[in-house]
Order: C-alpha cells, then sequence, then structure tokens
C-alpha cells in the first residue's frame, strides 16, 4: 500500500514542473489512446489496452509523464483485464513550443501490471504527436513492454492528444 501511495504522489507531482513555464512554451500535453497488443508468450488472444496519460517538461525537450488503464481480451473482457500502469521520461526531438505541428519522440520507463498481486516490467517506444489544432492532435506509437510481467506486449497506439 506505501507502495502504491508512493507511486501516486509521484504520478500527481509530475505536472507540478511545468508550472514554470512562460506562455509560449508548452505546459504539457493528455492523451487517450487505443493499442491493440500482439502477445508472445503463454497468455494467447486478441488484446487491447485504453491508455489515458499525460506529461508534463522537466528539462527543455525531456519531459515527464505517466499512464493507466486496462488491458483485456477481446472476446472475454471480465475474465481476461488487468491494469496497466507506466511513469515514463520522453525526448522530444522538436521544440517545446505551442507551434510546432509535428512533434516526435522517444520513451521509456517503468510499468506495474496489476491483477490479484503486482507484476513490475519496463516499456520503451517512441512515436509522433501531429498538433492539428492549437489544442488538439492526433497522437500514434509503439511501445513494447518487458519484464516480469503476465505477458511481452508490442503494439501499436492510436488516439488523440490535447493540451
Amino acid at each position: 500500500m506505501k507502495f502504491v501511495l508512493g507511486m501516486l504522489a509521484v504520478f500527481l507531482g509530475v505536472p507540478l514542473g511545468a508550472m514554470a513555464q512562460s506562455p509560449k512554451e508548452s505546459t504539457g500535453h493528455g492523451y487517450l489512446v487505443l493499442a491493440p497488443l500482439a502477445s508472445r508468450s503463454h497468455v494467447s488472444g486478441n488484446y487491447a489496452h485504453i491508455g489515458f496519460g499525460g506529461e508534463g517538461p522537466i528539462y527543455k525537450r525531456i519531459s515527464a509523464g505517466v499512464e493507466f488503464g486496462p488491458v483485456f481480451e477481446w472476446s472475454r473482457f471480465n475474465d481476461s483485464a488487468f491494469a496497466l500502469g507506466s511513469a515514463n521520461i520522453s525526448y522530444h526531438f522538436s521544440t517545446a513550443t505551442l507551434g510546432s505541428k509535428v512533434d516526435p519522440f522517444l520513451t521509456a520507463g517503468y510499468s506495474i501490471f496489476i491483477r490479484a498481486g503486482t507484476d513490475n516490467g519496463a516499456n520503451f517506444g517512441g512515436g509522433v504527436n501531429v498538433w492539428l489544432k492549437k489544442k488538439i492532435g492526433f497522437r500514434m506509437d509503439v511501445r513494447e513492454y518487458t519484464g516480469n510481467v503476465r505477458a511481452h506486449h508490442l503494439g501499436p497506439r492510436i488516439g488523440i492528444a490535447f493540451r
């Protein structure tokens, strides 16, 4: 329980670093993604992940973020669902100004799978945010989950980003 409360404090504290930005700099963004997952382990089936997260700049082009959401098998949601949480560091290749339309990035971090206990792991990947308007955009990335987890997953992630 102490671990969960500690992680919650870290997850909620990340956006505070964005508050010292000047008006023309990004103060971070949120996103909602749907990710069909391909399993390479003993777990079979067609899995999907719905993730809601956000990130904020911590130094120049480096940002910190969190994400949380369910992972489930399409055909049997009730029997297969578990929670996936991640805390990541990202490097953005474009500048942090609000005028940037295309924002490619690399990301890596810690992942936790939760269902009747927890499994720890890591994730890494990369993608792009394409800002269609000042406050809304399209997000696409690929993420690999590894480590001591119930299943190793690789999947494209498609969704919306918002500022």
